[in-house]
């Protein structure tokens, strides 16, 4: 990684992993064993004791192991809690918007719509007719044109206009989390000090009484099923991020958020609304400066504390 936070190399490796249930168990030898392959750490198992059952004898690689970042899967996170690190924010993300899209009324609707778009051999070719038919300042318009094709696949999964009004609103609302996932996707960037701003700004946009801008233009969300989706999406980001998500995890994408030179400044003003005052940025600093004299400032004696005084800090 350079000076301007750009990674300029990674190394990417993979192994099967087929033949045994997926379980915490079998993920957590997986995963050491893969490490120790690359040299991260070594680690055995021997068969032994009274009913040869499995034992290690061998397991250092948790020491090598700075931080991991898997995906909310049960059986992952119990294979993964043995190291230090988070569950990856845009497969979170996408939970927290399958919440909103599993509401009763919304899912109906999409139901429909995916039943429209299958009919083709590509879903984009399918979703670029759909909005070839629907056009937003005639909803009517497009309604009546679907109802008029006998016999075609839109006829089968017709929308009314109370259902295109839902799927309009529903991408107003989605369309934060959509952009906050691309941002937090980049591969030539660290992705860390960007959490807590941008899902504290997918928390802000969540909630009701906040109004949502599309397309430069202010909009309304009038439709009840995209209203009560909206609070489900609501509730899942406080509950995932604030409420599930341990302490500690959340006060080390604090410190990465100040570490930031753009987010030097961030104040966690929201901590009351969405964080439910558990963060506040005296406790963000305060695990900075407690990570920093652990981990980079070791005591100082005898020969060391010699040497360490000859050195300038850099």
């Amino acid at each position: 990684m350079n000076a301007d936070f750009e990674n300029l190399e990674r190394l990417v490796g993979a192994i099967p992993f087929s033949g045994v249930r997926h379980t915490g168990l079998e993920v957590e030898k997986a995963a050491k064993t893969a490490c120790a392959d690359f040299g991260i750490g070594e680690f055995g198992i021997s068969r032994g004791g009274e009913h040869d059952e499995e034992v290690e004898y061998k397991d250092t690689v948790r020491h090598f192991v700075h931080c991991t970042v898997s995906d909310n899967a049960s059986n992952i996170v119990n294979g993964w809690k043995c190291f230090d690190g988070h569950e990856c924010n845009c497969h979170t993300i996408a939970l927290i918007v399958r919440a909103f899209l599993e509401h009763t009324k919304v899912k109906q609707v999409f139901v429909k719509l995916r039943g429209m778009t299958g009919h083709f051999n590509h879903s984009v070719l399918g979703a670029k007719s759909a909005v070839q038919l629907y056009d937003v300042e005639h909803t009517t318009k497009a309604a009546t044109a679907v109802a008029n094709l006998d016999g075609s696949v839109y006829k089968d999964h017709q929308l009314q206009v109370e259902e295109w009004d839902i799927v309009r609103e529903a991408v107003y609302v989605l369309q934060y989390a959509s952009s906050t996932t691309d941002l937090l996707q980049g591969t030539s960037y660290p992705t860390a000090n960007l959490v807590l701003p941008l899902v504290g700004k997918l928390f802000y946009i969540a909630s009701e009484s906040t109004t949502l801008r599309y397309e430069g233009k202010k909009v309304e969300i009038k439709e009840r099923a995209v209203q009560e989706a909206r609070q489900k999406m609501c509730d899942q980001l406080s509950s995932r991020y604030f409420e599930e998500l341990m302490d500690c995890k959340l006060e080390d994408l604090a410190v990465a958020t100040l570490l930031d030179p753009r987010h030097k400044s961030f104040k966690f003003k929201s901590a009351t609304n969405f964080m439910r005052g558990k963060l506040t940025r005296d406790k963000a600093v305060s695990r900075a400066r407690h990570a920093w004299d652990k981990d980079w400032k070791p005591k100082q004696s005898g020969e060391l504390a010699t040497t360490l005084s000859k050195r300038r800090p850099r």
